[in-house]
């Protein structure tokens, strides 16, 4: 299977790493952070594009698998409204597999979440702590994102961004807390909190390559894939027929 990489940051040279250890994939290209009216060129045609990059380039990577039916697995996080409409309409063309995180554990977080809401709602607060390094540009992340959006899947919740000054908690509110320091690879909480006792669910990244191996395995799973939109969770937890 022949991959291209757009992005050349932290999370870029992690799966350019990972595919030169793997007799499965060959390394088409690794592009830098375009940020320019350049159309995507590669020196041959990808099987599938891994876009670790920036919302910047989603429209050039659109016109590329389009014009060459091929995959996309789209790790970028932060895009707009707008663009995640012209991701959900190149998925109509050919198979696209978009997550905010590719950590397996951090799947599972998302699946616990989903499991524990409805049994906690009516008794327990629910709030949600996320942890990144100092370079990260998007407050909260997107993995943060997913995961209120797993907790408020029947639309009953009202988000709350890092309370400041006097708040009175909303029985309805989910705080979502945002901390920037070092080189903190990923952590990410929720909590339940009732009277007298917490319930905490929490996944801490130790190392960029579960991200990095979690898209590649994506990119293999899309392999006989119809066109769609995909999630991790797919990969994960939907039967096949």
């Amino acid at each position: 299977m022949k991959i291209a990489i757009v992005g050349t940051g932290r999370m870029g040279n992690e799966i350019s790493k990972l595919i030169d250890e793997d007799s499965t994939l060959e390394k088409v290209e690794l592009l830098s952070d375009l940020f320019s009216n350049e159309d995507l060129k590669f020196s041959e045609i990808p099987d599938c594009i891994l876009d670790a990059s920036h919302p910047d380039n989603l429209s050039k990577i659109i016109k590329f698998a389009t014009e060459f039916n091929t995959k996309c697995v789209i790790a970028t996080t932060n895009f707009t409204e707008e663009q995640i409409k012209d991701i959900q309409q190149l998925a109509t063309k050919v198979p696209v597999l978009r997550s905010t995180n590719f950590s397996i554990g951090v799947a599972v977080l998302n699946k616990l979440a989903e499991i524990a809401t409805p049994l906690l709602k009516e008794d327990f607060d629910i709030e949600i702590i996320e942890k990144h390094h100092n370079k990260k540009i998007d407050s909260p992340s997107g993995t943060a994102k997913t995961l209120f959006n797993t907790i408020n899947k029947e639309e009953e919740f009202n988000p709350v961004y890092s309370r400041e000054g006097v708040c009175k908690r909303d029985n309805n509110d989910v705080g979502i807390l945002s901390l920037r320091g070092g080189s903190l690879f990923g952590e990410h909480s929720v909590f339940y909190c009732g009277e007298n006792e917490v319930i905490e669910v929490k996944h801490t990244a130790y190392s960029r390559s579960i991200f990095a191996s979690g898209m590649l395995k994506s990119a293999k799973w899309l392999e006989d894939k119809p066109n769609g939109l995909y999630s991790i969770n797919d990969l994960l937890f939907k039967e096949e027929n």
